[in-house]
C-alpha cells in the first residue's frame, strides 16, 4: 500500500516539470513571465533528475531549456529593433 502512495507521489511530481516546460513555451512571448516559468522549470528538472533517472524530468528539461532560448531570443530581437528604432 505504502508503495503505491509512493508511486502516485513520484506521478505527480514528474508531471510538474513538463508541464512547466509547456508552458514556457507559450510563454515566451511575455519575457518576464517567460524566464520565470522556464527558470522555475530548469531548476525543478534537473533537481529531481539527480535524485530519479526519469525520463518525464529528462523531457521537462528539454522543454524548458527550449522555452528559455525562445524567451531570450524574444528579448534580444526586441533590444535590436529598439536600438535601431524600428519598433
Amino acid at each position: 500500500m505504502e508503495d503505491k502512495v509512493i508511486m502516485e507521489n513520484q506521478i505527480k511530481k514528474s508531471k510538474k516539470p513538463m508541464v512547466l516546460g509547456i508552458l514556457s513555451l507559450v510563454a515566451w512571448i511575455f519575457p518576464i513571465i517567460g524566464l520565470i516559468v522556464s527558470t522555475f522549470g530548469i531548476v525543478i528538472s534537473s533537481k529531481r533528475l539527480k535524485e530519479v533517472k526519469c525520463k518525464a524530468y529528462k523531457i521537462g528539461l528539454v522543454l524548458n531549456i527550449l522555452g528559455m532560448t525562445l524567451t531570450v531570443l524574444n528579448i534580444v530581437l526586441a533590444f535590436y529593433l529598439y536600438m535601431n528604432n524600428m519598433a
